[in-house]
């Protein structure tokens, strides 16, 4: 199995006795300082199977091996620059995912669920981004509501020369109630004004169904509530439903705001940290107060 061996100088060599490939660069690098290449290797065999120095090319792009160049070998440890979410945060569900920010390169063989892992957490997939130094742990399935999780990030974890991270590092961060997705997307500019579907919230844990009402998820107009027929809440899916009556249409190119007050509360009776608030816009030419919206005085 052919192997690299980096070299200062120019060019690629070959060695098909030793069935060594070395890299010779330019000779211009800086000491201690990182390198990231990636290479194509494709073999075409020669009659005594040797590789054919032509078929390799190699090129600046996706990272796939690590060097430093020195006079000396690297004895500087890794260290922790930046986690999310942060030591002792509490705030709104927003994804699932954990990451950590490491000020150096990391072997990623050693990133593994013993040495970056989640208290509390359903199964998951640890990667590494080679670009941004970054590892992220992402579940499954989403953050619990209202939970504690402690994370761990221990010295097993080392870069390219076998140094080990700095120390071992645990926090912990508390999950609130937060809004998943929403119906229509925020931002969203093609929503159809006859408003044939209810207006849907999901949320990330289990909500409290007596929580979720005509008080705390509204929707206005240029600051006037356009009154609901009924909210309900869903708990098998976690979502809230906002009726609109049945002949109400929304003006054309009209921006509408949503919004979920902290009032809103989960199983636990923990309400959101901040309200959820979205805005979509129906699709057509502004239609001033015409289009048979029944609440056009309120609405213009």
């Amino acid at each position: 199995m052919p192997y690299i061996i980096f070299h200062f100088g120019f060019g690629l060599h070959y060695d098909r006795h030793r069935d060594h490939l070395e890299v010779i660069l330019s000779g211009n690098e800086k000491h201690h300082h990182h390198y990231l290449f990636s290479y194509e290797l494709s073999y075409s065999f020669c009659p005594k199977s040797h590789i054919n120095i032509s078929t390799i090319k190699f090129k600046l792009l996706d990272y796939i091996f690590n060097f430093s160049t020195g006079a000396g070998p690297d004895n500087i440890s890794p260290n922790i620059t930046n986690v999310t979410p942060g030591e002792d945060a509490v705030g709104a569900l927003i994804d699932n995912v954990v990451t950590i920010q490491f000020s150096k390169p990391i072997n990623p063989l050693t990133l593994t669920h013993e040495t970056f892992s989640l208290s509390e957490s359903s199964p998951n997939s640890i990667n590494y981004n080679w670009y941004t130094l970054r590892a992220t742990l992402t579940l499954n399935e989403p953050f619990g509501s209202s939970k504690l999780y402690t994370a761990s990030a221990l010295a097993g974890i080392k870069d390219f020369s076998g140094n080990s991270l700095d120390s071992n590092k645990q926090w912990v961060f508390t999950t609130t109630p937060g809004v998943k997705s929403t119906w229509p997307l925020s931002h969203s500019s093609n929503t159809d004004p006859s408003m044939t579907r209810p207006i849907e919230a999901v949320f990330y844990g289990d909500m409290d169904s007596a929580t979720i009402n005509t008080s705390t998820f509204t929707m206005s107009r240029n600051g006037v509530t356009v009154p609901a027929t009924t909210v309900t809440y869903d708990i098998n899916d976690r979502t809230a439903y906002l009726e609109l009556p049945s002949n109400l249409t929304l003006y054309s190119g009209a921006t509408y705001t949503l919004t979920i007050t902290t009032g809103a509360q989960d199983i636990n009776g923990v309400g959101m940290e901040e309200d959820y608030v979205w805005e979509f816009t129906t699709f057509g030419e502004p239609s001033g107060g015409s289009g048979g919206c029944f609440l056009s005085s309120l609405l213009k």
